[in-house]
């Protein structure tokens, strides 16, 4: 019994249409994922503004949304997120960068009286504070675990 080829020209196709899709996949930062700014920004929903080297042991990367959003990124040195802190005139989708701890934020969520009101979760492994008022949201998640040591929530800003 002889075996079975695939046909060059097939293959060639189906690398193309996963090359296609690949590109099409929008760029996620995500906490506790690689930094953003390790992945391509061509398709991604945020604006590289500045990278700004905080300590030896952390860089903190300025990113901008499509709603105008100011998000900065602590990345460790290891290229893992451990905190963000954003700041606008709206809020942004926080779903979409918080990764597997944005169902914990939605759990926090659904317990506050409105969806303008504070959220805060306050885990051993995830702490994550939400305010503001109209015009002027702000708010921050932070992973004790990958953070450098002697890094608090209070100084994600």
């Amino acid at each position: 019994m002889g075996t079975k080829l695939i046909n060059p020209s097939l293959l060639k196709a189906v690398m193309i249409l996963l090359c296609m899709a690949w590109h099409c996949i929008p760029a996620q930062a995500q906490l506790g994922a690689a930094s953003i700014t390790l992945l391509p920004l061509e398709n991604s929903p945020f604006t590289l503004a500045s990278r700004v080297s905080s300590t030896p042991t952390y860089v903190v990367n300025t990113l901008i949304t499509r709603e105008n959003v100011e998000l900065h990124e602590y990345v460790n040195t290891q290229g893992k997120v451990f905190a963000y802190y954003w700041v606008g005139t709206s809020k942004p989708d926080l779903l979409s960068f918080l990764g597997v701890y944005g169902q914990r934020y939605q759990a926090a969520l659904a317990l506050v009286s409105s969806g303008r009101s504070p959220v805060m979760v306050n885990d051993a492994d995830f702490v994550l504070q939400t305010g503001g008022r109209m015009n002027r949201f702000w708010g921050s998640a932070f992973l004790p675990k990958l953070a450098p040591a002697g890094l608090a929530l209070s100084d994600i800003k």
